[in-house]
């Protein structure tokens, strides 16, 4: 397995690195109170919530974090209509 700078973090470490992230805030900039629910050190996955809606993201080779889906009912209408949109072009 190749080793990458998250392969040690622990749980609370990879979730504090999150809450630090835009991704640790509400659409106001107010900080969420965030709780892991899954952390995949080889893969790089955490899943986590807020308390009402549930976040994946991938932690990446240079340190960004990449947003891979949640499970806001907003978010998914639209990314659906953006969806629909681009197969109509």
């Amino acid at each position: 397995m190749k080793e990458t700078w998250f392969t040690n973090l622990t749980t609370e470490e990879a979730i504090a690195y999150v809450e630090a992230s835009p991704f640790g805030k509400d659409w106001e900039g107010n900080h969420l109170d965030l709780r892991p629910l899954s952390w995949c050190t080889s893969t790089g996955l955490l899943t986590f919530s807020d308390g009402r809606y549930q976040a994946t993201v991938r932690f990446q080779e240079n340190g960004t974090l990449r947003y891979i889906g949640d499970t806001n009912p907003l978010n998914m209408v639209e990314a659906a209509l953006a969806a629909q949109k681009a197969s109509l072009s």
